[in-house]
């Protein structure tokens, strides 16, 4: 690890914030002052090479709690369907939110595409 590496990283409790792309991202979250702690309205993004599986993937996504927003998009030339859930965005339950709608995402022909969410 580089010295410009540690300095940016000194602080970071590796439990909370392990280094992968995700604890990466909450870190940068809380050295912006976002309180992880409050929930909050948080998306999760898939694309799919069709509307017939986008929908289907949708389907469940709101028989598992999800609100869901599904548009084409030009730029990936795909179908971008977007999960809402309201949680307090800890490594722990975006990974496992994560987890799950990709799993079902990839059994329909799709893939995750991040996600985001609003500042507390």
């Amino acid at each position: 690890m580089g010295l410009q590496e540690w300095w940016r990283n000194r602080g970071r409790d590796l439990v909370l914030f392990p280094h992968d792309e995700n604890g990466d991202v909450l870190w940068g979250m809380h050295r912006a002052g976002d309180d992880l702690h409050a929930a909050r309205d948080m998306d999760f993004f898939f694309i799919f090479p069709n509307r017939r599986s986008a929908e289907q993937f949708c389907s469940v996504a709101v028989q598992q709690g999800f609100r869901v927003a599904l548009a084409w998009f030009d730029e990936k030339q795909a179908w971008d369907a977007t999960c809402t859930i309201p949680i307090a965005p800890t490594h722990a339950r975006v990974a496992e939110v994560e987890t799950a709608l990709a799993q079902a995402a990839r059994s329909m022909g799709g893939k995750p595409d991040g996600w985001g969410a609003v500042a507390q």
